[in-house]
Parts: C-alpha cells; structure tokens; sequence
C-alpha cells in the first residue's frame, strides 16, 4: 500500500519547475560545450555561387553563414586571404544589423579596444591583436566607408 501511495502521489509544483530548470540548465551546459562547426567550406561554395548568383539561380541567402562569415572574417585560420578577397565584394551588399555590427566590431579593432578574450569577471583583456586582424578590419572599413559615402 505505502509503495503504490508514494508511486501515485503527486510531486509538488515547486519540485516539478526545479527538475525543468535543472534539464534546461544541462541542455546549455552540453550546447556550450558542443565544439562550434568550421564552415570555411561552405562559405567558400556559399561566396561561389553569390559571385554568380547573376548567371545561375543556384545562391541562396544563409544567414547562418553569412554570420559565421561576419564573425571569422578578421581570422586568417579561418577564412584564407582568396576567400576574404571575395567576401569584401560580398561584404558591400550587408544591411541592417549585420552591418551596424560588422561596423561597431571594425571600429573597435581600429581604436584597439577590441578583444577577443574575456575573463572568468566578464571583463574583457587586451592582448596584443595580430597585424592581419587589423589589416582585415582596415579593408572591411575602407569598403563599408564607400556604402556610407553612396
């Protein structure tokens, strides 16, 4: 009787929200974790078929790449000097918060308080930032200078 009583009997709601924050928090935790894709190979097709967007109706918007782009596009290991060679034009076609983005990130690599690290406090460090980094925001800043200008 007591073992079918304790089966039967109904968990608290406090209880019940605890296990479901507990289950959402794990979740982060194993999504943090996870190892973030490298899609250089897919922006390189991505950047292809854009190029030729006018001769083939194969290119298709992907904001997913064209943020993995926006965000890599200062990295080197990343995206290969030819790739970047080609997502400069490409760069010139962004709008909106993309661009107020690319432009804020840009900007602050310029002044030198951008910083890629930050520590355990949220505050962020600054490293010394490598020559391409600022070569790259340089480029990107001399086109998006042009948008603004037009």
């Amino acid at each position: 009787d007591l073992k079918r009583q304790m089966a039967t009997e109904v968990v608290p709601n406090q209880t019940k929200k605890n296990i479901k924050r507990k289950a959402k928090k794990a979740k982060k935790v194993k999504k943090a974790k996870a190892v973030a894709r490298d899609y250089s190979n897919d922006l390189k097709i991505y950047l292809a078929e854009w190029k030729n967007r006018d001769q083939d109706d194969t290119w298709k918007f992907n904001k997913l790449i064209q943020s993995w782009a926006l965000d890599n596009c200062f990295d080197k290991k990343k995206i290969d000097s030819i790739t970047f060679k080609v997502l400069l034009p490409y760069i010139m076609t962004i709008r909106g918060a993309a661009l107020s983005r690319l432009k804020e990130k840009v900007k602050d690599i310029i002044a030198g308080t951008y910083s890629e690290v930050e520590n355990n406090d949220g505050e962020s460090e600054k490293p010394e930032l490598p020559k391409s980094l600022l070569s790259r925001a340089l480029k990107i800043h001399s086109k998006v200078q042009m948008l603004s200008e037009s």
